[in-house]
């Protein structure tokens, strides 16, 4: 067994240590015992991804050192799939973050996964927001996403947020995702893309930006937790209007070998080619790539977006 497989494992035990299976499996919860805001923070989506895991833990042991810390509302801390986590894999059977479809007839442990905690959802519909936290396995990329019918989103983002992108979707784009459960009950819910998995920094990222949001709903008083401070706050916000999607059909290539976040293609640019065609930018835009390499069964290569910069 890998350090890596280790720390899974010692993760999704703390969690089964500490949860409370009588309401779901891998969800631990901290209660101020006054009336407030419900904020629910998940990670560990995909197992592999276990630095949003370890800064969960990191928070929930921080109130149950000094609990008084919390002075109102609760917080509910999720361990979305605590198989792969604990195999520290993607997956045990299939991608849990595009399990959620009711018509679904797939079978196996995602799919199971994702009926308990939709099952869940519907149970519990007073959160007053949702953090859904990833990191990537190669490359440092940062992005938190948002549904645009979120209005307040900005405003929230601007005041927890450190990263620099942000992307803004329509539920069309992210079908049968751990975000269009929340979207289909207007649960305001925002996707994290931390960093890498292997850095301290993605565990920074993910555990101020708890403290933040904590902060922001009024839960505890400010600068009363330590922000860990190993990411820098970006000047700017930049933010992605997401319009179409890049399909990476068989035999995917970009045109550009070193296309990346932010490039930019012109009207009428054949930006990138498959098998029996090519892909054509109809209007000016750029180009927002959440893997570096996409494969053939991934659900999209990118995305092609308008893109604002707003000032801090």
């Amino acid at each position: 067994m890998n350090r890596e497989q280790v720390k899974g494992l010692k993760y999704s035990d703390y969690f089964k240590k500490h949860h409370k299976p009588d309401i779901l499996d891998g969800l631990m919860v901290t209660d101020s015992g006054n009336q407030g805001d419900n904020v629910l923070f998940v990670g560990g989506v995909h197992g592999d991804e276990t630095a949003p895991v370890a800064a969960m833990i990191k928070l929930y042991k921080t109130f149950l050192a000094k609990p008084e810390l919390l002075k109102k509302g609760q917080i509910s801390y999720l361990l979305a799939n605590p198989k792969a986590t604990s195999l520290t894999k993607k997956r045990v059977d299939s991608n849990l973050n595009r399990a959620f479809n009711k018509n679904s007839t797939n079978s196996g442990y995602e799919s199971t996964r994702a009926t308990e905690i939709t099952n869940f959802v519907e149970n519990n519909q007073n959160f007053s927001i949702v953090l859904d936290l990833h990191t990537v396995i190669s490359g440092e990329f940062r992005l938190v996403i948002f549904n645009k019918k979120q209005t307040s989103a900005v405003n929230f983002l601007d005041a927890t947020s450190d990263v620099s992108y942000f992307a803004s979707y329509e539920n069309e784009f992210i079908p049968n995702t751990f975000l269009s459960l929340f979207n289909s009950f207007d649960i305001p819910s925002y996707g994290i893309e931390c960093g890498n998995n292997k850095s301290i920094k993605s565990i920074s990222v993910a555990f101020d930006q708890m403290v933040k949001t904590l902060e922001f709903y009024n839960m505890i008083e400010k600068g009363s937790i330590p922000l860990m401070g190993l990411f820098t706050k970006s000047e700017y916000m930049q933010i992605f209007d997401i319009r179409k999607e890049i399909k990476p059909y068989p035999d995917f290539n970009f045109v550009d070998p070193n296309v990346k976040t932010g490039s930019i293609v012109k009207k009428g640019q054949i930006y990138a080619t498959y098998r029996n065609g090519y892909h054509i930018s109809h209007e000016d835009m750029h180009i927002l790539l959440p893997v570096e390499k996409p494969r053939p069964t991934d659900q999209n290569a990118g995305f092609l977006a308008k893109v604002y910069r707003i000032k801090r």
